[in-house]
């Protein structure tokens, strides 16, 4: 993961990170975050309110990366902070979840569609692409 962030084309994609988990102090994790143009610790606030500060930062698109697996927050994907949503990773199978847009492969080049991509408010992940 940490390799495809340093990697992506930074005047293309802008990443924020809201992470959840303990700082293990790790230099993994510290690659990570420096990787990311933006790094909020979210531990302390509700669902709700990550939610809403995903919407403030206008995503395009969301990526989880633990679907339904021990001290997840997946369900403030619920409240659709994004224009597209997509499960990758942490939990490859089906999330079963109708507010999840598509899956990632691991391995894989492109992701898998749980329904064809619909216009939101904005563009949809392929014209972003394109663009």
């Amino acid at each position: 993961m940490v390799d495809m962030l340093e990697c992506r084309d930074r005047e293309r994609f802008e990443v924020f990170l809201y992470s959840h988990s303990v700082d293990d102090g790790r230099p993994l994790t510290q690659r990570i975050r420096s990787a990311c143009e933006h790094y909020l610790d979210v531990t302390n606030l509700t669902n709700a309110a990550v939610a809403q500060r995903m919407r403030e930062d206008c995503l395009d698109i969301a990526v989880d990366l633990k679907g339904h697996t021990r001290n997840s927050r997946f369900e403030l994907l619920a409240a659709r902070p994004a224009r597209v949503q997509v499960a990758f990773l942490g939990y490859p199978a089906s999330t079963g979840a109708n507010f999840i847009d598509s899956r990632g492969r691991p391995g894989g080049d492109s992701v898998v569609p749980r329904r064809p991509l619909q216009r939101k408010v904005g563009p949809t992940a392929a014209q972003l692409s394109t663009e």
